[in-house]
């Protein structure tokens, strides 16, 4: 796989969003999937139907895989998956086989029953902390992959080991992207953006026939400063870095993104991995399982794929991008 490399004075980028002038968008915004959602459909007249099916759809898929809904079938899993197997819907079934897909082939670096882990820093939560030692040990026993056992007739989910925690944060905003944009497709939209909370998905091109433009924003910088853009049409743009969800303690920078062989938050040389592909759930799992390899390990892991691209932002303040999206990338002046 041939790699551009641009090195910048200050290169650190986070969130995603679109840019567009487009007269005709209609756009609905959501709070869903714990995060902000927007979807915004670029005609001028627009079933509202069309909206009210994504937010249904968008509440569903949260109720069914969110550990923090102690009613979702992900938290029955994990509180009684122990003792006997539990029966799932399709849904939930398919992003957990898919989540242990990439776990497996990454050999446990992305890995989603990295969730005790997350549970005892709680770097998102009220009261984040500094685990002892002992804490992560012994907490790092309840993790890995191994422990999820599938029965593909009942579809079911089990698990080896008492205090195993499936936690899909890393892959389900993906899922649910792809779903709105099936709905989309539905109801004969060819030309829209989805944006889940960063994970954007632009179909189509706008009324010009031009592609969309879909920027990475500095996330020192006001939220509306890009220094990166990227042209796309029908793929999916998602990013994973270490910096929207932290903590600081005495100076230093806990994130939420975890290296589950130390049980730490994952310092290596990367500041925040763009995936670009066809599949928003692929490129979700992608995303964060590059971030957590760092750049030369994530490019030799990426070459196995194909269709997926990929630019790295790397503490050198280095831009590296995958030959396939070079001439489609756009470094901006600031």
């Amino acid at each position: 796989m041939k790699i551009k490399t641009i090195t910048a004075l200050f290169l650190i980028l986070f969130f995603l969003f679109s840019c567009t002038n487009s007269s005709n968008m209609v756009t609905k915004s959501y709070i869903a999937m714990g995060t902000a959602c927007s979807v915004s459909i670029n005609q001028k007249k627009v079933d509202r139907a069309i909206f009210d099916k994504i937010e249904d759809r968008l509440i569903d898929i949260e109720n069914k895989m969110s550990i923090h809904r102690e009613d979702s079938e992900v938290s029955n899993i994990n509180k009684n998956g122990f003792s006997h197997p539990v029966k799932v819907s399709a849904d939930t079934y398919y992003v957990i086989k898919t989540g242990y897909y990439y776990s497996k082939l990454s050999n446990g670096v992305f890995d989603i029953t990295v969730g005790p882990i997350v549970k005892l820093w709680n770097v998102t939560g009220e009261n984040p902390k500094i685990p002892t030692e002992v804490e992560i040990t012994s907490t790092l026993e309840r993790v890995g992959y191994e422990n999820i056992l599938f029965d593909d007739e009942t579809m079911s989910v089990s698990l080896k080991r008492e205090g195993v925690v499936i936690d899909l944060g890393a892959i389900a905003k993906g899922y649910a992207a792809d779903e709105v944009k099936n709905i989309l497709m539905e109801y004969g939209i060819k030309s829209a953006i989805i944006n889940l909370g960063g994970n954007v998905f632009v179909m189509g091109e706008k009324e010009d026939g031009v592609k969309w433009r879909v920027g990475i924003q500095n996330p020192l910088k006001d939220d509306n400063e890009y220094i990166v853009t990227i042209e796309a049409s029908d793929e999916t743009i998602v990013t994973s870095g270490g910096y929207e969800r932290f903590f600081k303690s005495k100076g230093k920078v806990y994130h939420h993104i975890f290296d589950t062989k130390s049980g730490y938050p994952k310092e290596n040389d990367i500041l925040s991995v763009t995936v670009v592909t066809k599949s928003s759930i692929k490129a979700d799992a992608l995303s964060t399982t590059l971030f957590l390899f760092g750049s030369s390990d994530g490019l030799n892991f990426l070459k196995q794929f194909d269709g997926v691209d990929a630019i790295f932002i790397t503490k050198d303040k280095s831009i590296i991008i995958t030959d396939n999206i070079e001439n489609r990338v756009t470094i901006e002046d600031f």
